[in-house]
């Protein structure tokens, strides 16, 4: 699955470069700890350097990635007045509910970039969601 996952966030990365200016500083957060979040922290940390990782959100579970730990994505309501905060959600799954989190914490759904796949792959359909580790 690997060699699909590159699709999945190269559409975020571009949006992320039409929408960010290098120069500016950034506050993100990811929602969802997997490969598309390492390899877009990367590609940030290298383009932007002015931006910053503040924030992980998982909805199930506590996780710890480069130092932060996750917290709910209804937390995101904090953010809602700071127009240089951004979601980037790289959990797939999370990304069907973004829409009613967003509405419900009042974050706005423009300053979320989501990592989403139009398709079902046969293993998602195995797994139940009890050991999915890609559902944050």
């Amino acid at each position: 699955e690997s060699s699909n996952q590159v699709l999945y966030y190269q559409r975020v990365w571009k949006e992320i470069q039409k929408t960010w200016d290098p120069q500016k500083e950034y506050s993100y957060g990811f929602w969802g700890v997997n490969e598309n979040t390492r390899a877009l922290l990367s590609l940030i940390r290298e383009n932007y350097p002015k931006a910053r990782l503040t924030d992980i959100y998982d909805m199930f579970k506590t996780v710890s990635y480069e130092g932060l730990v996750s917290k709910a994505p209804r937390e995101l309501g904090r953010y809602r007045d700071q127009q240089d905060y951004y979601v980037i959600v790289t959990a797939y799954l999370a990304s069907r509910v973004v829409p009613d989190i967003c509405d419900e914490c009042g974050f706005p759904m423009e300053r979320s970039f989501r990592c989403e796949r139009n398709f079902i792959l046969p293993e998602d359909l195995m797994k139940a969601p009890a050991d999915e580790g890609d559902i944050s």
